[in-house]
């Protein structure tokens, strides 16, 4: 079986594209030779076994293994239809089986990869925490950390979770705790770099076809005139960018500004009380109608990543179905985030045991709710 993938291929020697266009063919002696027992589990999910780039991506280097490209070439089985979802699914399932596999970093890899392109997953959600904490560490101010992280990092890892083909990703940009701050990081780094960033996810949008909405408190409760503006400019802004996208349907990025699910859930309740609606007959699936996630097509996320753990012990008053959702704790730093920890956090999901999970031992000795069991 022979097929042609139009892509960018990188040489691991020096990282400079070598062609865009790549012939890829079926064998059964390359790329899982180094790992006979993960070739064992996927040879019966493929036609023919293994897949097979260019010879120059497979030359082996000290630090660069062929396993490196899983994820790559897993994401154009994907885009090109050669292999179906239940074949991903059985592929995966076959890893989780493997002796140690959770701790195997490869394995995990792969599976969290595999779950991604799966159907499985359609709603991803993120707290970022630990921006200022990054900053004192590397003896930056606080603003370089907000930056970072609100117009570089979660823009960029946005587009690559749309790129795995998952619909909905929800970001918590920030609650209304969060403008009871020291006024000047409040207006000249959070609302600056909001403001900023906002730019960056038009463009994506318009790239990736992601329809945009605001979640959250469109009413600025602060005392303050001064972030008050602030609020209400990047309100605004934000205004603008769902109605520029709201004919795209592809994706869907969920930004919760000014938001808490108990603020959100007293709102609704206010709507329903404004339509006279008769409480006796209402359901409980009737109120999330009325919340703010009430006209998604997948409402609450099915992962949902936290970072900064140890430091950050909860989860948070955003988008969490404790009955449905898989938490995922990482111990890096939101300014840090990057695809790998979605990956992780799949990799969490696919285990059926595991219903809250982080990846740190001193975290889960000292939060053990975290490995609850179903």
């Amino acid at each position: 079986m022979r097929s042609t993938i139009e892509y960018t291929v990188l040489n691991p020697k020096n990282n400079k594209q070598e062609s865009n266009l790549t012939e890829i063919s079926v064998s059964r002696e390359m790329f899982f030779s180094q790992r006979p027992e993960i070739s064992l589990r996927i040879l019966d999910c493929f036609p023919g076994g293994r897949l097979k780039l260019q010879q120059m991506v497979f030359e082996k280097t000290n630090n660069y293994s062929m396993l490196s490209d899983v994820s790559f070439l897993i994401k154009n089985f994907v885009k090109t239809k050669l292999v179906s979802e239940e074949q991903l699914i059985h592929w995966r399932n076959n890893l989780t089986q493997l002796p140690n596999a959770e701790n195997d970093p490869e394995i995990s890899n792969i599976i969290g990869t595999l779950t991604l392109c799966t159907k499985e997953i359609n709603h991803i959600a993120y707290v970022a925490d630990g921006n200022r904490r990054w900053a004192k560490s590397l003896g930056l101010s606080a603003d370089k950390s907000h930056e970072q992280s609100f117009v570089t990092t979660i823009p960029h890892v946005a587009e690559e979770i749309f790129q795995y083909g998952i619909h909905t990703f929800s970001i918590w940009l920030f609650q209304p705790d969060n403008l009871d701050r020291n006024k000047e990081e409040v207006i000249g780094s959070i609302f600056k770099y909001l403001i900023n960033s906002l730019k960056v996810y038009l463009d994506m949008a318009k790239k990736l076809n992601v329809r945009i909405f605001h979640i959250g408190n469109k009413k600025c409760s602060h005392p303050d005139p001064d972030i008050q503006n602030e609020f209400y400019c990047l309100m605004d802004l934000i205004n603008i960018a769902e109605k520029e996208t709201q004919l795209f349907s592809k994706h869907h990025l969920i930004m919760g500004a000014n938001y808490t699910r108990l603020d959100d859930y007293f709102r609704a309740f206010k709507k329903i009380n404004s339509q006279k609606i008769n409480l006796d007959e209402l359901q409980p699936d009737d109120i999330n109608k009325f919340t703010d996630v009430g006209n998604q097509l997948y409402p609450y996320p099915d992962l949902f990543i936290r970072t900064a753990m140890p430091y950050a012990g909860r989860v948070g008053d955003f988008l969490l179905d404790v009955s449905k959702t898989c938490v995922y704790f990482t111990p890096i730093l939101a300014p840090e985030l990057s695809i790998k920890d979605i990956i992780a956090g799949a990799t969490i999901f696919a285990n059926p045991l595991v219903r809250y999970k982080s990846n740190t031992k001193a975290a889960d000795e000292d939060y053990p709710v975290q490995k609850a069991r179903l």
